[in-house]
């Protein structure tokens, strides 16, 4: 059987939960077992998510779950105690981020232990650097039930996302369209 992990945090805004929520839409689509993972509720113990599962499993879990480290290494020893498969879906990485994080050490070694990796780009992959079957997802949009209207093709560059994390938007040499929130540090 296959599994997708599934963290539920309704706390969240949309935007920094609906990849992982569409990402589950599309497995169970697929026939694809839910594993959700409680953040209010999770214990750092992970042995209630993976009692049932045996040898011949695949746990594709989406990383991270912003519960503690201790509980992401736990859950990944469990489910490779069982025999099953771990594969991790990297949304965010941290290390990658910022220099001299703190923990850095024992997130990358998650990835090592990993039995396989999925990463957004291969520049991702070669910055990660570890020697273990990984698999590139590429460009991903959200689902949508709405009507995506024809576009014409335009000299436009928007941008949305997580600005905090654009930097770079403050000082970008060509007009550009911007959607999200401005950080408070702007």
């Amino acid at each position: 059987m296959n599994y997708m992990t599934h963290t539920i945090e309704p706390w969240m805004p949309v935007g920094a939960t609906k990849p992982k929520d569409d990402i589950a839409k599309i497995a169970k689509k697929q026939g694809w077992m839910t594993l959700e993972i409680d953040r209010a509720t999770q214990k750092t113990t992970a042995n209630n998510l993976t009692a049932h599962l045996t040898p011949s499993d695949i746990v594709v879990h989406q990383f991270p779950s912003y519960l503690p480290l201790e509980f992401e290494e736990n859950f990944q020893n469990a489910v490779q105690q069982t025999g099953a498969k771990f594969i991790i879906l990297i949304h965010d990485f941290e290390p990658l981020r910022l220099s001299e994080r703190q923990n850095s050490e024992r997130e990358y070694d998650l990835l090592k232990r990993a039995d396989g990796l999925v990463v957004h780009t291969s520049e991702m992959a070669d910055a990660l650097a570890i020697p273990i079957p990984t698999f590139i997802l590429g460009l991903f949009d959200y689902l949508t039930d709405s009507k995506i209207p024809d576009r014409k093709l335009t000299q436009d560059l928007i941008f949305a996302g997580t600005l905090t994390k654009a930097i770079w938007l403050k000082n970008f040499p060509l007009p550009i369209k911007v959607f999200g929130n401005l950080p408070r540090k702007w």
